[in-house]
């Protein structure tokens, strides 16, 4: 909204600042609720077409940049030339003075909305307006059956992964439904089984595939690996204190653990040893750049 239409005219003439609430459509002026009331009770005004400013905003640009005066004489239009199709002020007449007809404005404007014309672009402009709403709400059913085919058509080339995946999911939410009722409160250690081995200083230990345990004896004297039976009754003694220590281990299958020797007490090689359980022979000795303690496979 410009200057010209958010302030009222009579006012900014007075140098006071008014916003402007009505326009009167004769004087082409922005107007105040006072002047406005001014302006119906003034006898030269009072049959003036006044509008709210709101309603005038919203007019099409093309109505709005309608000119109302004559360009040539600075004069309202009061009459319209049929045979020029040009609307005339009163100064103008002389001008037309041998044209077969001039009409008045305010009479061809008064029954404009009684005319055939006008009625027919109404069904018109109505029946748009119905068949954009009818486009707009196919487009919406057409887009929902596309939706359902494609959901039809994926079930059908691939079931299988579908019931897969919702089974996993359902999976899932039971898994995560019981996490959620246990707590670190709810923890509780319970007592299974204690272990009789012969070692005196156990430092790795390690549980084979059919629940039998592996422990390593770091000691100065007698190192050795300890294995047990499922049920804690010993299984086989491997010694190493005759040429190496040992510290950690872990299984790297059925037959064959990893040692690590550490730091040992005697003279003996260091590094990583690669035993057989079977025979309880050192298949092989991994020499490393440090001396070397746990281990992880």
């Amino acid at each position: 909204m410009d200057s010209k239409t958010s302030l009222c005219v009579i006012c900014d003439l007075r140098h006071l600042t008014s916003p402007s609430t009505h326009r009167c459509e004769d004087c082409e002026e922005a107007l105040c609720t006072n002047c406005k009331d001014h302006h119906n009770l003034s006898k030269a005004s009072r049959d003036h077409e006044i509008i709210l400013m709101s309603e005038y905003n919203n007019l099409p640009s093309n109505i709005v940049n309608i000119d109302l005066y004559c360009i040539y004489h600075n004069e309202k239009y009061v009459q319209y030339c049929v045979d020029h199709a040009c609307p005339t002020c009163y100064k103008c007449i002389r001008e037309h003075g041998n044209c077969s007809e001039l009409k008045l404005l305010e009479g061809l404007a008064g029954g404009v909305k009684c005319s055939e014309d006008f009625g027919d672009m109404e069904q018109r402009v109505g029946n748009i307006m119905n068949n954009i709403h009818r486009i707009r709400e196919d487009k919406k059913c057409n887009i929902e059956l596309v939706k359902h085919k494609k959901h039809l058509i994926i079930e059908e080339n691939h079931p299988s992964e579908l019931i897969e995946i919702v089974r996993k999911i359902d999976g899932q939410t039971q898994i995560l439904e019981v996490e959620k009722e246990h707590s670190i409160n709810n923890i509780k250690l319970n007592f299974n089984q204690k272990l009789e081995t012969s070692c005196d200083e156990i430092r790795g230990c390690g549980v084979t595939t059919n629940g039998g345990f592996l422990f390593t004896d770091y000691h100065n004297v007698g190192e050795k690996l300890v294995v047990l039976n499922a049920d804690g009754t010993p299984a086989e003694t491997i010694d190493f204190s005759d040429q190496y220590s040992c510290f950690d281990l872990v299984r790297i299958d059925d037959d064959t653990v990893a040692v690590t020797t550490g730091d040992s007490y005697t003279d003996t090689e260091k590094g990583l040893l690669i035993v057989d359980l079977t025979n309880g022979n050192v298949i092989t000795v991994v020499d490393l750049p440090t001396i070397p303690f746990g281990i992880t496979f």
